[in-house]
């Protein structure tokens, strides 16, 4: 390990300059932590080893993520550490959306990045974090010091990404086990939360999964955008709104995320005065931000997607904003009279004056009949070209001696198409499909949002959804018209009709692709008694899901995989009885009714009687007890405590590749799912049809069922 000058001394390792090589910097791990864990692990290792394998290359490429390069070791074979890329930054992301008053800082106030800038920042941390996911890593612990930004372009630096939360090509999980204060997601706080109450390990290290995921990103992520456009202000620094002055916030941090301390939830308000109101923002982002903060609170599914996220802040840049006669670094939306930024400086500081503030008007002087008519002319003509100039100004470089970019405003990195723009035709249609979302997503998830942007924005505009696809189930229209909810998208994707009235344009539809399970296949089954034609559009697995979900409420542990995977992946779950303790008198006369009444039809279906004929998407995951076992090695620690569900796991690799079996218990129970497709009769069967990860996954399931005299093999 060759090291030149420290450069940082972390919890873990310090990082170093590499002499002779300025574009590169080695990380050394220290022996333990505080502690007195040892930090290099068997786990760290494997971990390091998978990231160096499989980089996320444009990242690399454009210089963005300080991502392993490359291990070394010691003589006797121990980790030591490892190289990375050098990254060209200027400050950490939290010096960017730091507030600094005009005329209290001067000097400071130079380094602030204008409002353009700002918003230029948030489309690139979407672009990077959307690369990262693209590649399947989660960030986990996204706080602002792991953040780096060039001012001069605009281009974000990821750093710290060996504590990322990483699933490898085996699905074995590497986790973080730490974040900083004010970036952990409620959902997993809620978890680790249920977890200490029942009576087991609940810290981020040993905590059962699932605990960090995308949709944890993405709270991070519109954390920070909120920053950036909001003065600094964190978003759960709010207080009760009538409480008065500029007092701190009762909670802070995870605490405050804990206790929904959110600034714009109804009966709240910022505790900084220097925050610019929730009517300052377009009403897209503040859509958005309610979405992540509110909506998205206790159904992570509900915050917005990167791409919807990097559209609206696109859009807003480069088409809403307006800039401010007061001080150059403030650009606004422009539906507001004033500026929302010269406002919160003079209420955080009632005695001083707007930066740049003109000076007041000199009294009226006569003039001429012919002055008073060319006079204000002249003068408008003077404001547009002075309004145009200020306009199109690029953002003051931040960075003494250097010279800005010649249009730092716009996005270093593009992630998504351009978003549909219609100039006049006031009817569209858009089609769903991998454009947007991949098929995996419509055929597991079931809800995505449309956004319809016009122009002008007023109260007659008329937003028309129609269906023109019987995949989609139905459209739910929110109350403002201009957003739908679809539900029930079926595979091969949908076309909506977006019709628009009473307006001069579109401006855009937006797909919303923050698409989340579905919480209920049928909500108020503890409620509602239900007849058999009522469920006869669900598919055999919705049966069986929406009987186990009646348990489920009732936290029933499932022994089932499959059923476990689900109920552990809602958010109103929790698990507490296990089956073998479950008291079924918890149940009341309604739902023993309904478990009846599904059980009954799947026994029927099973019998030939009311066959499903629809595409029944969830079967081919959730009736497999390895439904991607064809696409990935089983490991041995998956199936040890497996006995009769590795018979299944070993059949359903052949009824995969089509497959005719002899035995008819296995003939008669894959012909009632959709997805199987019988095609080869058994003696003509051979092994070679199957793929390499196939091959391995049989010969391992067949070593476990030899262990097992009470299993069969029989095809």
């Amino acid at each position: 390990m060759v090291k030149g000058k420290l450069i940082n001394d972390g919890g873990e390792g310090y990082i170093y300059e590499v002499p002779g090589s300025p574009h590169l910097l080695v990380k050394e791990f220290k022996e333990a932590d505080s502690s007195g864990s040892p930090i290099v692990t068997e786990e760290l290792v494997k971990k390091l080893k998978y990231m160096c394998d499989n980089p996320p290359e444009a990242l690399v490429a454009r210089g963005e993520v300080a991502w392993p390069s490359e291990l070394i070791y010691d003589e006797a074979g121990k980790l030591k550490g490892f190289y990375m890329p050098r990254l060209d930054f200027h400050e950490h992301i939290n010096r960017a959306y730091s507030y600094v008053h005009p005329l209290h800082d001067e000097e400071g106030y130079k380094l602030v990045p204008s409002i353009n800038s700002k918003i230029s920042i948030a489309i690139n941390l979407c672009s990077a974090i959307n690369e990262l996911h693209r590649k399947g890593y989660v960030v986990g612990d996204l706080n602002h010091h792991n953040i780096g930004v060039n001012y001069n372009t605009g281009k974000i630096c990821i750093m710290d990404c060996d504590s990322f939360h990483i699933t490898d090509n085996f699905g074995i999980i590497y986790r973080t086990n730490v974040i900083m204060a004010g970036y952990l997601a409620p959902e997993i706080i809620d978890h680790c939360k249920v977890e200490r109450a029942v009576g087991r390990p609940h810290t981020l290290d040993v905590v059962r999964l699932p605990t960090f995921t995308k949709e944890s990103d993405l709270f991070c992520l519109a954390v920070h955008i909120f920053k950036l456009l909001m003065n600094g202000v964190d978003p759960f620094r709010g207080i009760k709104s009538d409480a008065i002055g500029s007092t701190a916030s009762p909670f802070l941090g995870n605490e405050a995320i804990e206790r929904d301390s959110y600034v714009f939830k109804p009966g709240n308000k910022p505790s900084a005065l220097f925050c610019p109101p929730a009517e300052s923002l377009p009403p897209e982002i503040l859509s958005l931000f309610n979405r992540v903060f509110i909506d998205g609170r206790f159904n992570p599914g509900y915050r917005p997607g990167i791409e919807n996220w990097y559209h609206v802040l696109s859009n807003v840049l480069h088409n809403h904003l307006t800039q401010c006669f007061s001080n150059p670094k403030h650009q606004y939306y422009y539906g507001l009279k004033k500026c929302p930024y010269c406002e919160a400086d003079i209420r955080y500081d009632p005695g001083s004056e707007p930066h740049g503030s003109p000076d007041p008007p000199e009294p009226p002087v006569k003039t001429s009949r012919l002055k008073r008519i060319l006079l204000p002319i002249g003068i408008t003509i003077l404001a547009l070209t002075l309004f145009i100039i200020l306009y199109n100004l690029p953002p003051i470089p931040l960075t003494p001696g250097t010279s800005p970019d010649p249009q730092p405003s716009q996005p270093t990195t593009q992630i998504i198409e351009t978003p549909h723009t219609i100039v006049q035709p006031e009817s569209i249609t858009i089609t769903l499909n991998n454009e947007y979302i991949s098929e995996m997503e419509l055929d597991m998830y079931e809800r995505l949002t449309l956004h319809a942007y016009i122009d002008p924005i007023n109260t007659d505009a008329e937003i028309i959804w129609e269906n023109s696809n019987p995949s989609i189930l139905h459209i739910i229209v929110q109350e403002n018209g201009r957003e739908a909810i679809i539900r029930g998208v079926g595979t091969g994707g949908a076309a909506i009709t977006v019709k628009a009235n009473n307006v001069k344009k579109v401006i855009g539809i937006n797909v919303v692709t923050a698409i989340t399970p579905r919480e209920f296949i049928i909500s108020n089954s503890d409620t509602h008694l239900l007849s058999e034609s009522e469920i006869m559009h669900l598919s055999n697995a919705e049966l069986v899901i929406a009987r186990n979900e009646i348990y489920a409420r009732h936290g029933m542990i499932f022994g089932s995989k499959a059923l476990s995977e689900w109920f552990e992946a809602q958010s109103w779950y929790i698990p507490i009885y296990a089956m073998a303790d479950f008291d079924y008198n918890r149940l009341s006369d309604i739902e023993n009714k309904n478990v009846g009444t599904l059980l009954s039809l799947r026994n029927k279906r099973n019998n030939g009687e009311h066959p499903y004929t629809g595409t029944g998407a969830y079967d081919v995951f959730f009736f497999q007890t390895f439904w991607d076992s064809s696409s990935r090695y089983i490991h041995e620690y998956e199936i040890a405590d497996m006995s009769t569900a590795l018979e299944t796991a070993l059949h359903e690799i052949y009824a995969r590749n089509g497959r005719i079996f002899n035995n008819p218990r296995w003939r008669e129970y894959y012909k009632s799912f959709t997805w199987y497709e019988q095609q080869i009769p058994d003696h003509l069967w051979n092994d070679n049809i199957l793929n390499s990860f196939e091959l391995a996954n049989v010969e391992l399931l067949r070593h476990f069922i030899a262990m097992h005299p009470n299993l069969e093999t029989e095809y």
